[in-house]
């Protein structure tokens, strides 16, 4: 009976070790559960030790017993060893990246931002578990070219104080902290670029500021105010100041870009004094003008920026074959966006609602005229905006035949000094949901701000996708490597060393 129970006893003892090693594996995020069968097994193996307690000295005093202690000493050493190289290798892996693209590896933009960070930096992953792994792959990427960085998963769902701590709107979302900065980058758009510009933000001492003249539409929460767009911008690590050109003297020189969107009147010639002489002084200047259906308002300023070499008509771009459902070809979709590829992160579609077209009035700036939205061939400029009520809406000899730009922008020095959208609603709060327009306009602001270190970065159309190895694929290569090989060889040799003991 007695050598029953120890048979039992060895047989539970022995399940509880492999049942540890596979939560160890598998569930690494619970210590407790993973630690309480290794326990029991250790208990296990003391009890098993102590029934069997005479023969255990026997053994210990005898030479062979005292042989088998050395090579289990020495077959623990080597094993230490040889985990802590692994560990090591894991803890310091380097990547070596064969494919065509090198999907699999940061660019050299990224890895040159990475390496001049000096200071902690820690990545909080807010996702829910669906999307943790292939997020933390990524960020992986940048901890293996900087032992500052670290990395933490917050599951949303859990951890609603640090939701509204930190103001998270969506999910998946990084967020970027350090000691330098003292206020955190949030990323929603989980890819490289966004990444990185992320970095680029945690890393400047002062943020961009953007000025806008001002109009109520910067106060109005309903569809047609702009209090989303504001909301991004500020998200997005700029500083913003909104205007009113007849409080102040100037317009301050501290404004990396001014604004005017969607003007309903025209400027006070104090109030252009004031753009022309900001622009004049080297100033970004970023209009942008809205088809009006009664009558153009806004001359002074349309005749200005025609004088800088930008025309945006009083007319509307119509795409009957690509535009948005139920707009009767009004809101025509981008087709072609610059060739700068400063906009290389939009997943989706971008649409202008109702918008004007843009050309190059002075063709003496044509090197330095940059198409941003570009729609399609079977598009055109309607010039008689009253067939868009009359429902008589053709092409006919007046109009201008497609692709019409809907945006542009002139440079100096290859840098943008003047930018013209043909409208500016595209970001208003009704289409707030349609993340693409706010991305592709962020993204102009990044450019006309100066803080477009990765516009350079664009893949080609390659057929290959990126290899991603999951925290469990990873725990069961570390662990095989670093337990369970070196146990198969302590075995191994210890069975060789019984076969010779009894020759």
């Amino acid at each position: 009976m007695k050598k029953y129970n120890f048979q039992i006893l060895v047989s539970i003892v022995g399940i509880l070790y492999l049942v540890g090693v596979f939560l160890v594996v598998t569930m690494p995020d619970n210590p407790i559960l993973c630690l309480t069968p290794l326990l029991l097994a250790v208990i296990g193996t003391v009890v098993l030790c102590f029934m069997k307690k005479d023969e255990v000295i026997k053994l210990m005093k005898s030479t062979y017993g005292k042989n088998l202690a050395s090579n289990i000493v020495g077959f623990f050493l080597f094993f230490v060893v040889l985990a802590l190289v692994n560990y090591i290798a894991v803890k310091r892996a380097y990547v070596w990246d064969i494919g065509a693209r090198k999907l699999n590896s940061l660019t050299e933009q990224t890895q040159k931002v990475i390496a001049e960070i000096n200071d902690p930096v820690t990545f909080k992953i807010f996702s829910s578990k669906e999307y943790r792994d292939s997020i933390r792959a990524l960020l992986d990427f940048y901890k293996n070219e900087n032992q500052n960085f670290k990395i933490e998963y917050i599951d949303p769902e859990v951890r609603s104080d640090l939701v509204s701590k930190y103001r998270i709107l969506r999910s998946p979302t990084v967020v970027i902290e350090s000691p330098i900065k003292d206020h955190p980058i949030l990323v929603t758009e989980i890819k490289e670029l966004s990444i990185t510009n992320g970095l680029i933000s945690i890393q400047r001492k002062r943020d961009p500021l953007l000025c806008f003249a001002y109009m109520k539409g910067f106060e109005d929460t309903t569809d047609v105010g702009y209090t989303g767009f504001l909301h991004v911008l500020k998200e997005s690590s700029f500083k913003l100041n909104i205007i009113n050109l007849l409080a102040v003297s100037e317009i301050p020189r501290q404004c990396n870009v001014f604004s005017i969107l969607s003007p309903m009147s025209d400027l006070m010639d104090s109030e252009l004094e004031k753009v022309k002489k900001y622009y004049d002084q080297g100033g970004v200047l970023f209009v942008g003008f809205s088809p009006m259906l009664n009558g153009d308002k806004i001359g002074k300023l349309r005749s200005y920026i025609e004088e800088l070499g930008l025309s945006i008509s009083n007319d509307i771009v119509i795409d009957s074959k690509f535009s948005l459902n139920g707009s009767r070809g009004s809101a025509p979709i981008v087709r072609k966006f610059d060739d700068k590829n400063i906009n290389t992160n939009i997943s989706g579609q971008v649409f202008f609602p109702i918008s004007s077209s843009v050309t190059l009035k002075d063709i003496e700036q044509e090197k330095n005229y940059v198409p941003l939205a570009t729609s399609s061939n079977d598009s055109w400029a309607e010039k008689t905006i009253l067939e868009l009520v009359s429902e008589k809406l053709k092409f006919d000899e007046r109009d201008v035949l497609g692709p019409i730009d809907m945006a542009a922008a002139l440079l100096k020095n290859d840098k943008p000094r003047l930018i013209g959208l043909g409208n500016a609603t595209l970001v208003a709060n009704k289409f707030y949901q349609f993340q693409s327009n706010f991305t592709y306009v962020l993204n102009l602001y990044y450019w006309a701000a100066g803080e477009d270190q990765l516009t350079s970065v664009q893949a080609a159309a390659l057929p290959e996708k990126p290899v991603f190895i999951s925290d469990l694929q990873k725990q069961v290569i570390l662990y095989f490597s670093v337990i369970i090989l070196p146990l198969l060889l302590l075995c191994f040799a210890f069975i060789q060393y019984r076969r010779r003991s009894l020759i």
